[in-house]
């Protein structure tokens, strides 16, 4: 694994970020700066819920856009057939309007046709829409890479009133997924592991990091009951933010750890497949202040905080069977296995000696802990 003795301090965010409620009336207005022909993929249910805003945000704009529906997976094959589609009409600008598999695919074809990129998250459940990264997988849902867009988006807009509209899973998901940041960045920053840039940590990045922690800590419980009355409240505003700019500037800028290196082991589940991301990064977490040998009280404060938001705190929480027994040690060792398997793992970063069966302890050990 790469250290970060000889490697640069290096910071990269969105060139420009867009926040508040009725956003989604500016994408004409906004994605107008960055070209002159843009194609605009919406998932499929917010084009049934929010297309005549979207089509109506560029009623006095001077571009003309291409409107394409998605639907399905983030693969490969979705992300060529949208570059495709956008080389056919000459289009000079992506913008992805939706949840993070719209988003992915968006980032995956502006890499292949050079287009400008531009998140539109509908939903907050992760920190994909700020970041360069593309999580591609199989059809049947499986993790199979990760690819990266040059530069970070040029645009991301966030409209807080579609967010609080959503379900409100998908902003406790978020909220698990801008937790993990500040602690994954600081074993990075401890073992003097790269991030996600290739290049050390700058302070910039760890004082995002862990602001993350502390606006998800402050304002979660808060946030959670306006999501649940579909209320855009300041503390709804500030998760939301924390969650998409602060979450994926923090991640790419200070590094990742166990929590996001389990989700390889995880995603192999077939039970686990409908688990959201920031639930399984959430979980993950806390097997990391496992393997970290976090004091008692710090670790169960922590799962008080993540039973009043409802994040799991179990293997079975997250959705997988038998919760014990041969089977359920059999199930552990793969998910551990799978997740040591490769070199260049994640769990490699951790300040503390990791392999599988480390790792594998460290799921049982944390399971128990949260049974007591």
């Amino acid at each position: 694994m790469p250290k970060a003795t000889d490697a640069p301090r290096v910071f990269a965010a969105p060139a420009r970020y867009v926040q508040r409620s009725g956003a989604l009336r500016l994408l004409g207005e906004e994605t107008a700066r960055l070209g002159e022909k843009p194609l605009i993929l919406v998932d499929t249910f917010v084009w049934c819920h929010f297309g005549d805003i979207i089509q109506s945000s560029f009623a006095d704009c001077a571009v003309e856009p291409e409107f394409r529906k998605f639907e399905g997976q983030a693969t490969f094959k979705a992300a060529e057939e949208t570059a495709a589609a956008c080389t056919q009409n000459g289009c000079d600008v992506i913008a992805a309007v939706g949840g993070g598999r719209v988003i992915d695919v968006a980032k995956a074809a502006a890499i292949q046709c050079g287009a400008a990129m531009v998140s539109v998250p509908t939903i907050a459940s992760n920190d994909a829409p700020t970041s360069r990264a593309a999580v591609m997988y199989t059809e049947e849902g499986v993790l199979q890479e990760v690819v990266f867009l040059p530069h970070n988006p040029a645009l991301v807009l966030v409209d807080t009133a579609v967010i609080a509209q959503a379900p409100a899973n998908f902003l406790v998901s978020g909220m698990g997924d801008a937790l993990t940041t500040h602690y994954e960045a600081e074993q990075c920053l401890a073992s003097c592991s790269l991030s996600r840039l290739d290049a050390r940590q700058t302070l910039t990045g760890m004082a995002i990091a862990r602001l993350c922690r502390d606006v998800v800590l402050r304002d979660g419980v808060a946030a959670l009951h306006a999501a649940q009355h579909h209320a855009v409240t300041p503390a709804l505003e500030n998760v939301v933010e924390a969650a998409i700019l602060c979450s994926g500037v923090g991640f790419e800028n200070g590094g990742l750890a166990t929590a996001h290196a389990l989700t390889r082991g995880l995603s192999a589940m077939p039970e686990l497949h409908g688990a959201l991301h920031g639930y399984e990064v959430a979980y993950g977490l806390l097997v990391q202040f496992t393997l970290e040998n976090r004091e008692l009280d710090f670790f169960r404060g922590m799962v008080d905080f993540y039973r009043q938001v409802g994040l799991p705190t179990t293997l079975a929480d997250l959705g997988m069977t038998p919760a014990h027994g041969p089977a359920y040690n059999k199930k552990v060792h793969e998910i551990a296995e799978r997740t040591c398997l490769s070199p260049d793992s994640h769990v490699y970063k951790m300040a503390v000696p990791v392999d599988a069966e480390i790792l594998a302890d460290a799921i049982r050990t944390t399971d128990a802990l949260c049974t007591e």
